[in-house]
């Protein structure tokens, strides 16, 4: 049983996932190796052209469409920051699981749904804040809703820490060693 925070995650991530989806944005995350014509994986460590012999190459092992973006702290009730990462096959997965009418209207709010974002942030009874279902567009239904959380329950979710958020927020270049630093920082 998924508990409120569980909930309010979900419809956070799927918050960060909607321009991607709406836009139909998937990026292409390839996984490469180094070939060389002696069949060495790893090539002589030479720079090319340096020796007289055989040139490595890559080889294309797969290509894995995928969408990649950040929930950040100060978007949702949680106060955490989060990579998101869902691929393609895990978002048909969701989907494929769905009843096909809820299918259908997912598809139609895709294309005609006017709101940045399907979930926004209201306050309950309690004075808490809540992210509850965009009733200010038409296309953002109940049915639609649910498809975005079991989407957004198919994506890997990453806990960042809060000192590598600052550290992403506040450096124009960021760097190993600034992250490393403020990790440190941290630590102490």
């Amino acid at each position: 049983m998924m508990t409120e925070v569980d909930t309010q995650l979900l419809r956070a991530a799927a918050n960060a996932l909607w321009p991607y989806l709406k836009a139909d944005a998937w990026s292409p995350h390839r996984q490469v190796r180094a070939l060389s014509a002696t069949g060495n994986p790893r090539g002589y460590g030479y720079s090319p052209g340096a020796i007289p012999g055989p040139t490595p190459t890559v080889e294309l092992i797969s290509v894995t469409w995928q969408i990649r973006t950040w929930l950040w702290s100060d978007q949702w009730p949680g106060r955490a920051c989060y990579a998101i990462e869902l691929r393609r096959a895990a978002y048909e997965a969701a989907l494929s699981n769905l009843p096909h009418a809820v299918i259908a209207e997912f598809q139609t709010a895709l294309e005609r749904a006017t709101c940045r974002k399907p979930f926004r942030t209201e306050l309950d009874e309690m004075g808490d804040r809540r992210l509850t279902r965009n009733r200010n567009d038409k296309a953002i239904t109940t049915l639609v809703a649910s498809a975005l959380e079991a989407i957004a329950l198919r994506a890997d979710l990453e806990l960042i820490p809060e000192y590598v958020e600052r550290a992403l927020i506040e450096d124009d270049e960021i760097s190993p060693e600034r992250v490393t630093a403020a990790a440190v920082a941290g630590l102490t």
